[in-house]
């Protein structure tokens, strides 16, 4: 059904442009201009690869906007549906690659991936209604940006203007079924922009949102319930598994604050001054129990058949329970223009605080309280970026050099009482650790012809890791939970290639190779630990993963707008971070096997006539792990986390006056299990296949204020992604400026 309607969608906006278009066959004069695939603002016809750009008024067109949701409808992107608005940090991963670690995301071009684990949490400091743009570049980019960007790169660019401006939106929503999406969605923004003549302006800007969230996290046990009231379930194996309950409502609250400056000193001197400033504060509350006891009241507690696993309070508290992540981001940068070349120099530092609690396990902890464990992380990335451009007679040259140091840190507490942060009695564990990055690349832009152009890029990185520990204080005679790691110093040279020929005015067909690399993160090189009676061994002379890309396709432009592309691609990825069990009581880290990504993409978007608007895509991707000899049973499976088929067909309508919005989202199924063997779809703990329908309505009563209304999930389906995700739900927004 999903390819049916996705090709009779195209063959009727096909008849319709030919109809609509025929007369005009000259490109339009306002071709978007992308910085991220090239470092310098170039034309998305000639940039290298496939390259996408999501403007603001596509975003406003989108239901109910988040980070994750702005990409999830174009072609190459993974991005699971998790818990909705409350998933700040969504996973946004590119051309089939399984970890955030491997896509990279840029902040106003400043890389935010934290150093201890690679995730993008950063993210949770950008108000969804402060970004202008969005800038998508698919395959390897390290010769540009060093570690993560092998399957591409992500660009969230946040707005400023540049006349005297105030925004304010204020916006709410719920579910229309009570448990079943996010409750009380409260989200507002406001931003003041002001301009001083012609060398001065600032803007400074204040988000909120909050929610108190819905039941997402079922409370399940292998063992059967001696109480009645549980709900009996298939697990994604096969096996059983009793729902007994509810963790609660995962309710949040987050702030933003961030300052922009920019001052043009000279005529050929600006400099740019950016502060954000974030805090998120997560938390489950009000657990739910389906058990009864014999007089058909609600309980908590119940043996099971299982002696030693009875179901008690601490069943139904989380992991983390609670937890709060704080963000600072900073930034400076100066740019020259000479005669002919343009210099710049960026320095930046991007600080993470986070903790969370952790409740017991056993019966001495309660609703009410109880033992526990504290365990507070930083991350903190500080980088230095020089770049010159200067155009010669033989194309344009593009050198850079690049400074970054890197800390990460995680420690320990247990806890007399598991809700009260100062109630920290022992300091358990403690690891860290720093490296430090040493870069130059250039990237030359050439061209032969007027028909034939292309780039050349390669960038060189030493990068040395030093003064990590992992220390565990009650067991101090552990000569492996205690230690001091040695320092490690390796090379990386990441080249690429990319070519484009334009066939005709209209049309051109572009191919690129390269390769790219992931760093290790802290967690891999120092984090040792037991788990139970198993030693997971830190590595600190693990290897960076590396990729080795391809891909070739053929893009043509409407002349009114719209484009059609077609492209092939493959990702192979060697020396993958894994574990080798050594023996029963003994893991640890290595590189090791190989894994292969082959992929079609295909989008055809285009305007049609009536002020209607086309947005559709396909992607394919055949993913499969080819050499592990540490999980034999892994070996021609599909990669997880990554699912087969991908499709997406939006119609918008946009008359200046009234507009709106009908996106259909698919997704075939994703594996967890390295084996592949969690098929069974619809229960707890399964990555479903998912088809999502989402609608839009707004009405603009001026060019200052708008009025909208979105319906997520029209159809209410039911689908797991580990944890269920939402169901129907609306979101009524209301948008000003002046």
């Amino acid at each position: 059904m999903k390819k049916s309607l996705l090709i009779g969608s195209c063959c009727f906006a096909i008849l319709a442009a030919n109809n609509a278009f025929a007369k005009d066959s000259n490109n339009p004069d306002d071709e978007i201009v992308i910085v991220t695939a090239t470092r310098m603002e170039t034309k998305t016809s000639l940039a290298p690869g496939n390259v996408s750009v999501v403007t603001k008024k596509d975003l406003e067109l989108l239901g109910r906007p988040s980070l994750a949701e702005m990409v999830r409808n174009l072609e190459g992107i993974t991005s699971g549906l998790y818990r909705g608005q409350a998933d700040q940090i969504g996973e946004m991963l590119i051309r089939g690659m399984s970890s955030q670690s491997q896509s990279m995301v840029l902040i106003d071009n400043i890389p935010v991936q934290t150093s201890y684990a690679g995730s993008a949490q950063a993210l949770g400091g950008v108000s969804v209604d402060d970004v202008e743009r969005v800038e998508i570049v698919r395959g390897p980019f390290s010769s540009l940006y060093g570690s993560s960007a092998m399957g591409g790169v992500i660009n969230y660019v946040t707005a400023f203007p540049k006349k005297n401006e105030t925004r304010f939106t204020i916006a709410y929503g719920n579910a229309f079924d009570e448990g079943r999406a996010q409750k009380n969605l409260v989200r507002g923004t406001l931003a003041l922009t002001r301009q001083f003549g012609d060398s001065f302006r600032v803007k400074f800007g204040y988000g909120w949102s909050s929610s108190d969230g819905y039941n997402s996290d079922w409370v399940t046990t292998s063992y059967l319930p001696s109480r009645t009231g549980f709900i009996t379930q298939k697990t994604t194996t096969g096996g059983t598994q009793y729902i007994v309950g509810s963790r609660g409502y995962g309710s949040f609250d987050k702030q933003d604050f961030n300052l922009k400056a920019q001052a043009n000193i000279t005529s050929n001197d600006t400099v740019d001054f950016w502060a954000a400033h974030s805090e998120l504060d997560y938390e489950y509350l009000n657990p739910q129990t389906y058990l009864k006891d014999a007089n058909g009241n609600p309980t908590f507690s119940s043996p099971t058949s299982n002696t030693r696993s009875p179901i008690i309070e601490a069943s139904f508290l989380n992991t983390s329970q609670a937890t709060e992540v704080t963000n600072d981001l900073i930034s400076l940068s100066w740019k020259h223009n000479f005669a002919n070349s343009k210099l710049s120099v960026q320095a930046s530092n991007l600080y993470v605080d986070e903790w969370y609690r952790t409740p017991g396990s056993t019966s001495t902890t309660t609703f009410n309280g109880g033992p526990g464990v504290y365990t507070p992380r930083t991350s903190e990335n500080t980088i230095i970026d020089i770049l010159w451009q200067k155009e010669f007679p033989i194309g344009l040259v593009l050198l850079g050099g690049q400074y970054k140091t890197t800390k990460a840190t995680a420690d320990t507490y247990d806890m007399s009482n598991w809700k009260d942060n100062s109630s920290l009695t022992t300091f358990t564990t403690s690891m860290g650790g720093y490296d430090r990055t040493l870069a130059a690349f250039f990237d030359y832009h050439w061209k032969l012809q007027d028909k034939l152009s292309g780039t050349l890029g390669l960038r060189f990185e030493n990068w040395k890791t030093y003064d990590g520990y992992t220390l565990d204080f009650t067991k101090p005679n552990d000569t492996s939970l205690n230690q001091h790691l040695p320092s490690n110093t390796l090379e990386s040279t990441t080249p690429k290639a990319t070519a484009a020929y334009q066939i005709s005015d209209n049309s051109r067909v572009k191919a690129s190779w390269g390769q790219a690399f992931r760093a290790p993160d802290a967690r891999s090189l120092y984090r040792t630990y037991y788990r139970g009676t198993v030693l997971y061994n830190a590595n600190p002379f693990l290897k960076p993963e590396k990729s080795e890309s391809f891909d070739i396709g053929y893009e043509y432009s409407f002349s009114k707008g719209g484009i059609f592309k077609l492209y092939a691609f493959q990702n192979e990825i060697t020396d993958m971070i894994s574990s080798k069990t050594i023996s029963a009581t003994y893991v640890e880290r290595i590189n090791i096997g190989k894994s292969r990504i082959k992929g079609i993409e295909a989008a055809f978007n285009i305007p049609l006539p009536y002020n209607f608007k086309l947005n559709s895509n396909y992607t394919y991707m055949d993913s499969k792990v080819i050499d592990n000899p540490t999980d034999l049973a892994s070996v021609g499976k599909q990669l997880t986390s990554i699912p087969k088929e991908m499709a997406n067909i939006g119609i918008s309508y946009d008359n200046k006056k009234f507009f709106g919005s009908l996106n259909y989202q698919y997704a075939s199924k994703r594996y967890f299990n390295t084996s592949n063997n969690d098929i069974i779809e619809g229960v707890y703990g399964a990555y479903d296949a998912y088809n999502i329908l989402n609608a839009k309505l707004g009405y603009r009563y001026n060019d200052n204020v708008t009025l909208s209304l979105a319906v997520s999930n029209l159809t209410d389906e039911t689908i797991y992604n580990s944890v269920i995700t939402e169901g129907r739900s609306w979101y009524l927004q209301l948008s000003t400026k002046f």
